[in-house]
């Protein structure tokens, strides 16, 4: 038997280990404010999964589930996740430096996931700590941030202009398009088709062509919306037990079982489910 001499990990590298193993690990270590272990759910580690698979030939993916759920404090943790950790990464394929388009339905919310990113690079003691000083004034615009490191974050208040579109000579890597569907686009056919259409022949063919992917994170707003029209075709295949071109991550919560019950449960859904009745837009519960 050899004698084999192990060096134990240093408190350094055992965060650093933990934080590379999930998006959620990520935010437990490093974003404290958006993550707290009393009020992290199984769900949201099932759609980090989802969210983490990298390298050639993995399928767009479809996040739908409720209001409120995560959805973007999961998109920025992924984000500095990758553009902090690629080498410490064990799973996937994640170059050492990426580009990243993050799409908003507004203007201002597009300025405020900006902004969200650049106040953990410039301001996340720990962040700045483990990683250094990753903040880059020469490109550092209020549409575009380039880390010392080289990857890249570009934002867009709708998907106009993304064809074609490259930083530095490369096409992004990851084109995410958060809450692009309202209720104010959705509103006839032909909006809808044009939803659809965006995406399609335009988010699909702008990313890197080997490993470009594109991530959908919508609650549902019209029955024949893109992500119900996503989710309606996935059931079909699974049922028809043949292949689909989208991955899907659907939840649903109501207030008999609520899907994040650490955060949102069955007190916080009444008064939710009462505020919009007495707005007029119960419509939009989900």
């Amino acid at each position: 038997m050899s004698n084999v001499i192990t060096t134990p990990l240093s408190e350094r590298d055992r965060l650093l280990h933990y934080a590379s193993k999930s998006i959620v690990n990520f935010g437990l270590a490093f974003l404290e404010k958006d993550f707290r272990p009393k009020t992290t759910s199984p769900f949201m580690f099932d759609m980090a999964i989802e969210m983490g698979r990298r390298g050639v030939g993995i399928k767009p993916l479809v996040n739908m589930i409720p209001r409120g759920h995560v959805k973007t404090t999961l998109t920025r943790a992924m984000i500095l996740q990758d553009f902090l950790m690629a080498e410490q990464m064990e799973w996937g394929y994640i170059p050492e430096s990426s580009f990243y388009i993050w799409v908003a339905e507004s203007e201002g919310q597009s300025e405020l996931n900006l902004l969200s990113v650049k106040d953990a690079l410039e301001n996340n003691e720990l962040i700045r700590y483990y990683f250094g000083d990753q903040v880059n004034r020469r490109k550092w615009s209020t549409d575009t941030i380039q880390l010392r490191n080289g990857s890249g974050l570009m934002i867009k208040s709708n998907t106009s202009g993304i064809r074609g579109l490259n930083y530095l000579g490369r096409r992004p890597d990851i084109i995410i398009a958060d809450d692009i569907e309202s209720e104010n686009n959705t509103k006839t056919p032909e909006a809808r088709d044009r939803n659809a259409r965006l995406v399609t022949a335009t988010l699909i063919p702008a990313t890197n062509a080997e490993t470009g992917l594109v991530i959908i994170n919508n609650t549902p707003v019209h029955h024949d919306c893109f992500v119900m029209r996503v989710t309606d075709g996935y059931n079909k295949a699974q049922r028809e037990n043949r292949d689909y071109p989208w991955r899907l991550f659907y939840r649903t919560t109501s207030i008999e079982n609520p899907l994040w019950p650490e955060y949102m449960g069955k007190a916080a859904l009444t008064r939710k489910k009462a505020q919009l009745e007495e707005a007029g837009q119960i419509a939009s519960w989900y």
